[in-house]
């Protein structure tokens, strides 16, 4: 375990939030996480659904958001610029290729960033996904935002 770092850290994930709001765990949320798609996969359980999963690099943050609106919450992907106070923790399941992964109990938004229509499309592609803008929807945006305000 790691206390706070000095670093940008970054997290790719549910529409919508605003600084200061809190990211919270799908085990807090309810919101899906990515271990249905994990299990899909036949790998198992890989997340943990009690912790919130940032990384050092926003171009990979970006992923994260992308699939995340394209199979996961089916929104507009946004990435955070995000602030930890609780201790970090190195990610034991991933192994990247120069960004690192971590996990927290829950992270601070600092910054929001709204992905362009263009780089979602872009960003998609890259790992062979179609993009149908139809079901990418504000009103599902507002729907996860009403889920996050309820419980943080």
């Amino acid at each position: 375990m790691s206390t706070a770092t000095n670093q940008k850290l970054w997290h790719g994930g549910v529409p919508g939030l605003r600084p200061g709001m809190w990211i919270l765990p799908p085990s807090v949320t309810g919101i899906e996480s990515c271990r249905r798609y994990e299990r899909d996969a036949g790998l198992g359980p890989i997340t943990r659904i009690d912790r919130v999963y940032l990384v050092d690099d926003e171009a990979f943050a970006r992923v994260w958001a992308v699939l995340g609106a394209l199979v996961r919450f089916r929104g507009k992907p946004f990435v955070y610029e995000v602030e930890c106070v609780d201790p970090i923790e190195a990610d034991p399941d991933y192994i990247g290729e120069g960004e690192r992964s971590f996990m927290v109990p829950k992270a601070r938004v600092v910054r929001a960033h709204e992905l362009s229509q263009s780089a979602m499309i872009r960003t998609a592609r890259m790992f062979g996904y179609k993009v149908d803008m139809k079901m990418v929807k504000r009103s599902t945006s507002e729907r996860v935002l009403a889920t996050y305000e309820a419980r943080a």
